[in-house]
C-alpha cells in the first residue's frame, strides 16, 4: 500500500474546547439581544423564540468557520506510510513522528469490540531489553476480513479515547480520516501489511502487578518472585479458585456498584505458589461466587490487576479464558471474563 493514509487524533483539541465555550456565550448574548430588542421596540415576546433560532444558527456557523474547521484540519495533518518494512507516521511538516521497523523486535495487540464494530490496534517497537520505544495506537472499523489474530475482546473501546477533561490529545490514539467501505479496506490493508512482517514479533507481555513481576508468554503466564520462576503452562492442570468482595465506594451515592473478583490459578498441592488475578464486575456477582477461600494473603498481595482499559489487560483476560475453558468450563467466572 503505497498511498499515504490520512489519520487524525481522537479527542478534542484545546481550540475545540474553547469553541464550545464560545458557542454557549455567543448564543446567550445573541438570544438575549434579539429577544429584548423585539420586546423593547414592538412590545412582543416572540423575539425570544426567534432569537433562540437565529442565535443558534449564527453561533454554530461562526464557531465552525473560526474554530472547528481549522482544528479538524490540524488533527488530520498526519499520514501513515507503509513502505520498506516500516510504519511511519508523519506530521504536516513531513517529519517522522512515529517510526517502527517491523524487521526488528516489535509487539502487536489487536483488541476487538464487536458491539461497536471497532478495533484497537497497537504496534510498539522494542529494544533488546523488551522496553517500549515508538508506539502506534490506531482505532478503526472492525474489518470484514481479519488478516491478524485477535488478541482480546472488549465491551467498549471508549476507555482508550481521551476524556472530556483532558486537553492534551498528543498521546491519544489515531483514527482513520476515511469512513465506510474505504476505511474498512484501509484497516484490512494495514493489518495485512503488519502481519506479513511478523518474523521478529515478540509474544511476551509484561502485566501490571501489585508486587513482583508476571508476564504472559507463548506457553502461559510466568510468575517471577524471589529469583524463582513459576510457569503456568496452558496444558498443565491447575485448580481454579474464585473469591468475590464488595468494591469500596468511598462517598459514592450514585452510579453502578461493583464487586472485586479474585481468580487464582493454583498449582497442585501448592497454594502459596498460586497466581491471582483481580478484576471488577457488577455487584450482583458477590452472591454468585464464594466470599472466602484458603489462598494465603501474601499471594493476594502480588495479584495481577486487570482493571484498566489497557490492551495488555485484555490480552491477559483472553489467556485466562483458555485456562478456564479447558479446566473448568462450567465456572461462572468465565461469564465475567467474556463480558
Amino acid at each position: 500500500m503505497n498511498e499515504p493514509i490520512k489519520l487524525r487524533r481522537l479527542g478534542k483539541t484545546g481550540i475545540e474546547q474553547r469553541a464550545s465555550i464560545v458557542v454557549i456565550i455567543s448564543w446567550t448574548i445573541l438570544w438575549a439581544a434579539v429577544g429584548f430588542n423585539v420586546l423593547f421596540w414592538l412590545d412582543e415576546w416572540h423575539g425570544f423564540f426567534w432569537g433562540f433560532i437565529l442565535s443558534g444558527v449564527a453561533s454554530v456557523l461562526g464557531t465552525w468557520i473560526l474554530f472547528a474547521r481549522p482544528s479538524t484540519r490540524r488533527k488530520a495533518a498526519a499520514t501513515l506510510h507503509l513502505d520498506d518494512h516500516y510504519l511511519r507516521v508523519k506530521g504536516d511538516s513531513g517529519i517522522d513522528k512515529i517510526r517502527i521497523n517491523l524487521n526488528e523486535s516489535h509487539r502487536t495487540m489487536l483488541i476487538r469490540s464487536k458491539g461497536e464494530g471497532r478495533i484497537m490496534f497497537r504496534v510498539e517497537q522494542l529494544d533488546e531489553n523488551a522496553r517500549n520505544l515508538d508506539r502506534l495506537d490506531l482505532i478503526g472499523p472492525l474489518p470484514m476480513v481479519m488478516p491478524m489474530k485477535i488478541s482480546g475482546d472488549a465491551q467498549s473501546l471508549i476507555g482508550f479515547e481521551p476524556g472530556v477533561a483532558k486537553k492534551n490529545i498528543e498521546n491519544a490514539p489515531f483514527n482513520l480520516v476515511s469512513s465506510g467501505a474505504t476505511a474498512d479496506s484501509t484497516m484490512t490493508a494495514i493489518l495485512a501489511y503488519v502481519e506479513k512482517h511478523n518474523a521478529n514479533r515478540s509474544k511476551i507481555y509484561n502485566l501490571r502487578v501489585k508486587d513482583g513481576a508476571v508476564r504472559l508468554e507463548k506457553d502461559g503466564f510466568v510468575l517471577v518472585r524471589d529469583e524463582k520462576q513459576t510457569t503456568f503452562d496452558f496444558s498443565a492442570d491447575f485448580e481454579i479458585a474464585c473469591l468475590a468482595r464488595r468494591y469500596p465506594h468511598p462517598e459514592k451515592k450514585s452510579g453502578p456498584h461493583l464487586a472485586v473478583i479474585y481468580l487464582a490459578l493454583v498449582p497442585p498441592h501448592s497454594k502459596p505458589d498460586a497466581l491471582v488475578f483481580e478484576l471488577l464486575a457488577p455487584e450482583e456477582w458477590i452472591n454468585e461466587l464464594p466470599k472466602t477461600w484458603d489462598i494465603p494473603d501474601e499471594t493476594m498481595k502480588r495479584s495481577v490487576l486487570l482493571y484498566d482499559d489497557n490492551p495488555v489487560a485484555f490480552v491477559a483476560v483472553n489467556a485466562l479464558k483458555r485456562y478456564i475453558e479447558r479446566i473448568e468450563p462450567s465456572n461462572p467466572v468465565l461469564e465475567i471474563l467474556r463480558h
